[in-house]
């Protein structure tokens, strides 16, 4: 594979890809508003990085300039990779030069935020240091989604107002891109906040990664603290934050700010009007931790009432079960106690079910066919179908 034909302007940057799996050309661009971006190509180094592997094609060529340090690294995160991410073998790469002598970047600190509770947490607790959120079209929230990210893109200045920080919105197609890997969302997403963070080399000194999960519910996952600091540069360091703290821990801290109750956003489904659908297990493992705190009904983006049943109807994954399971530390009455606990026993015993009403099943069940259909095309567009 290989990244050519790099340009930049005062508010983007792009290459042209090309590779064995791509039958025609691929145009990635990062579009920037607000802060100018590198000249380098440390971010399209980061964005490859996971195509290049998972479609074998055994070396990745970046025709632009690359940090030395990155490059120190490049290794160590194959290796990570190889064994827990992609489980593919490494790729050799190639850039056309060391960057040793980088000039110094702006003393500014960003953070990527979301509404959910990790971002909340990181802002709230790197407050003092942080000057700047970043918001991101085109990763979690797909391009065409444009009235979504409209609504999404007012909460995070609602937030950046809120807590007197500047807002950062990134721009990108690098999903299309993705598309057609069959590499899962959990194996890249980390690898895009990284390309999207080195896009900010030259503007900020640092970017933080809200940890997912806490140092002892640790496993493999393409956002992690032994992985995201080995994208740092000369200039940029890159923090994978808040994993010294469970999920009801960052809760507990986002509970006691009512600036930040006020722009809760967990909910993955495209929603019209509304941010939390309040029935979905994210929805609903949020309503019931604040709940446990007391603090339930001072959050005005979910609804104030638990539906106990639901909860024994929830299908729980893996990683759901690590936050419900947390749950259990803390008091509730005795009919709550036995409901999640038979929820977690369900599932641990095979036996998950379907969760929600017919409107929420088929609800979710579109937007995920959306997302299948946005992925699916894209793979399309670059076999020339």
């Amino acid at each position: 594979m290989r990244a050519s034909s790099f340009a930049r302007s005062r508010n983007s940057v792009s290459c042209t890809v090309t590779g064995h799996a791509l039958p025609q050309p691929f145009e990635l661009f990062f579009e920037l508003s607000g802060a100018e971006p590198s000249h380098n190509g440390n971010w399209a180094l980061a964005a490859l990085l996971v195509p290049a592997t998972a479609w074998g094609e055994g070396e990745l060529e970046i025709d632009a300039p690359v940090s030395a340090k990155l490059l120190s690294n490049l290794a160590t995160i194959q290796e990570i990779y190889e064994h827990g991410v992609v489980s593919a073998p490494p790729v050799a790469i190639r850039v056309a030069g060391a960057i040793r002598d980088a000039a110094p970047s702006q003393p500014n600190s960003a953070s990527f935020f979301s509404g959910g509770v990790d971002s909340l947490h990181t802002l709230i607790e790197n407050r003092e240091t942080l000057t700047h959120l970043i918001l991101a079209n085109g990763f979690d929230i797909l391009l065409r989604q444009d009235k979504f990210f409209s609504t999404v893109e007012s909460l995070a200045r609602k937030a950046a107002s809120a807590f007197s920080k500047r807002l950062l919105i990134v721009r990108t197609n690098v999903r299309d891109l993705y598309g057609k890997t069959g590499v899962e969302w959990i194996a890249y997403h980390g690898s895009v906040l990284a390309a999207i963070a080195l896009c900010l080399d030259e503007f900020a000194s640092s970017v933080l990664i809200a940890s997912t999960y806490s140092y002892e519910d640790l496993h493999p996952w393409s956002s992690h603290p032994l992985l995201d600091p080995l994208w740092s540069t000369e200039t940029l360091r890159v923090v994978h934050d808040g994993a010294g703290a469970t999920r009801m821990k960052k809760v507990e801290v986002v509970a006691r700010e009512p600036a930040a109750l006020s722009i809760v956003r967990v909910c993955w489904e495209e929603l019209d009007p509304g941010l939390n659908c309040g029935r979905c297990e994210k929805c609903m493992r949020t309503m019931l931790a604040l709940e446990l705190l007391g603090r339930l009904e001072q959050c005005p983006t979910l609804p104030h009432r638990i539906d106990e049943r639901a909860i024994g109807k929830f299908a729980l994954s893996e990683d759901a079960m690590l936050y419900w399971r947390e749950f259990l530390g803390y008091p509730m009455d005795s009919r709550l106690r036995r409901t999640i606990e038979s929820a977690i026993r369900t599932q641990e015993m095979g036996f998950g079910t379907d969760y929600g009403t017919w409107k929420s099943k088929a609800r979710r069940a579109l937007v995920l066919a959306r997302h299948m259909r946005d992925d699916l095309a894209a793979g399309l567009r670059m076999l020339g179908a």
